[in-house]
């Protein structure tokens, strides 16, 4: 018997790309990704970059499935995403937390990556009780400029269309504040947190770190040779 490898060319990029196609994956993260707004078609064909008919077809078909459901005010034909759908909870969560919002963060933060130790959102985006004026509450750990930071989040909230706050602080700014029993990163760790780039867990200081910290701190030369330059200080600064 032989083995199984992987096919050639298959290979899916992210998470929502192995389950959906690109269409379906802009439909869905502008329905699902703003639940509680709703959209014409030609708002959805233009948001989404994509062909009129294209967009139709999508609808067409998540309606059918219940994902979606349409009304019709006046001349103009309105979708949202449908509350009543078994699956809608699940739907959500997944668009949450794949190409809806990880991966357009993800993509806009890679120029920034070599700086970046954690990235995450956390907040009412995180808990899955946003609504449609929450913002995206966004974490980062490491030596990034903000203004750079900013710069590079403009894409992301049309995308989102939301507005995006992030948090920055340095790797010794997140392990002094993590040993606080209360405050901002006690209460981020204590809630679901959604990660973008990097894992919160590798942002504890590891037993690694404590030699090189101890070794910084540690005075250059050995000691007969401090004990000995000692006196010769005292007398200088006697004169």
């Amino acid at each position: 018997m032989g083995t199984i490898g992987p096919i050639m060319g298959t290979i899916p990029s992210s998470i929502g790309s192995a389950l959906f196609g690109l269409t379906r994956q802009r439909v869905l993260s502008l329905l699902y990704g703003r639940p509680d707004a709703r959209f014409f078609l030609n708002a959805l064909v233009r948001e989404a970059g994509l062909g009129k008919g294209t967009v139709q077809r999508e609808l067409e078909s998540l309606v059918a499935a219940g994902l979606v459901e349409s009304s019709v005010e006046g001349r103009q034909r309105y979708f949202r995403a449908s509350r009543e759908s078994p699956v809608f909870a699940e739907l959500e969560a997944l668009v949450r937390k794949t190409f809806g919002l990880v991966d357009v963060l993800k993509v806009a933060l890679a120029p920034l990556a070599s700086r970046i130790r954690f990235a995450g959102v956390y907040g009412s985006m995180a808990r899955g009780t946003a609504n449609a004026r929450s913002d995206v509450d966004l974490l980062v750990v490491g030596d990034v400029d903000y203004l750079a930071l900013a710069a590079a989040l403009v894409e992301p909230e049309m995308a989102l269309g939301r507005a995006i706050n992030p948090t920055v602080m340095t790797l010794a700014e997140w392990r002094t504040r993590r040993k606080e029993k209360s405050g901002f990163v006690a209460d981020v760790l204590s809630k679901p947190l959604i990660p973008i780039l990097g894992a919160v867990d590798e942002l504890a200081e590891s037993r690694a770190d404590r030699p090189a910290r101890r070794a910084a701190a540690r005075p250059t030369g050995d000691r007969k040779t401090a004990r000995r330059s000692a006196p010769a200080a005292r007398r200088r600064r006697t004169r």
